[in-house]
């Protein structure tokens, strides 16, 4: 009779380690999800399965994963009250960006925009979201105090993308979800199997750094606790002679992987606009425009590149964002 895969693991490991032939066997299940906590939790549970009950190690791998997808995020992420307040009901939130508030403007000019830009979002019936990085923590919906304090560190505060969140909170390890080992151990009893998570749930912060964060690592945030739309002024793009250079922004990659809704003023105008849309086409990045067939450039309404699409009303962008 041909063997399970467990049994064959379990042989395996008496073969190369004799010395432990009498121990429980063990197979480590290890998530490629990685985060580093000084404050572990565990759950453990209990079911019935054995070396050859296919059905009791598909629910074990089930199980597992249902369980790795329901982390509460509000341990990862500072939500403001409001903010999550107003998800927890439903009720519209847009995300906004900071790194126009710390290396767009001078203080106090940068300040009364960022109250401005939130306020025109309030008027018009939603909660503002602007996300930032403070002393090492994401946060998700800033308080006036908050604001302020990012305005007035300007350019000390560090432009962050994606890639540079890891950095600024401190955690190398750090890709925002906790690690996770599931063990599972033969029991004293028959066909008895022992599910062991263990996770950690806490921000390991060591060099508690200021971000501000760029379209990349706002969307990110964004997603993870659940805003689908986030509104900006200009994504990054390809940089001109970016075929021989490969100077493309992260913002590209992101919106191709990432499930929000970016609404801007289009790919800044020194950078190459064709290429852009190029590569956003790649990335599989539906590209429309609002009542106009032109693409945008920033602080100009013309590029001299046309929109791939055309929305008309606010009905129309809704629909083509699945609200």
């Amino acid at each position: 009779m041909e063997s399970s895969p467990l049994s064959r693991l379990s042989n395996l490991h008496r073969h190369l380690h004799p010395q432990d032939s009498t121990s429980k066997a063990k197979l480590l299940y290890p998530s490629s999800l990685h985060f580093t906590s000084n404050n572990p939790s565990c759950l453990t549970f209990s079911f019935w399965a054995s070396d050859d009950n296919y059905l009791g190690w598909g629910f074990l791998l089930l199980f597992s994963v249902l369980v790795l997808t329901c982390v509460q995020l509000q341990d990862l992420v500072k939500l403001s009250a409001e903010v999550s307040d107003a998800l927890s009901r439903g009720h519209p939130v847009v995300a906004l960006e900071s790194t126009i508030i710390s290396h767009g403007m001078p203080y106090p000019k940068n300040l009364e925009t960022a109250k401005e830009v939130e306020a025109i979002v309030r008027a018009n019936g939603a909660i503002p979201a602007t996300i930032a990085i403070l002393n090492g923590v994401p946060c998700v919906g800033l308080s006036a105090q908050e604001l302020e304090s990012l305005a007035t560190l300007g350019t000390k505060a560090r432009k962050t993308a994606r890639r540079d969140i890891a950095f600024v909170v401190g955690s190398p390890e750090y890709i925002f979800l906790p690690s996770f080992i599931v063990i599972v151990e033969e029991s004293w009893l028959p066909n008895l199997a022992v599910l062991q998570i263990k996770y950690s749930s806490t921000w390991n912060v060591a060099t508690k750094g200021n971000g501000a964060t760029t379209v990349s690592a706002t969307m990110l945030l964004a997603s993870m606790v659940g805003i689908p739309v986030f509104v900006t002024g200009g994504i990054g793009g390809v940089h001109r002679h970016g075929e021989h250079t490969m100077d493309i922004s992260s913002d590209l990659t992101e919106l191709g992987k990432t499930p929000v809704a970016v609404i801007s003023a289009g790919v800044k105008s020194i950078l190459d606009i064709p290429r852009t849309l190029e590569y956003l086409e790649t990335q599989g990045v539906c590209v429309a425009a609002y009542r106009t067939d032109e693409f945008p450039a920033f602080f100009t309404a013309k590029s001299g590149c046309k929109a791939p699409c055309r929305v008309d009303s606010p009905e129309d962008c809704a629909r083509l964002v699945g609200k």
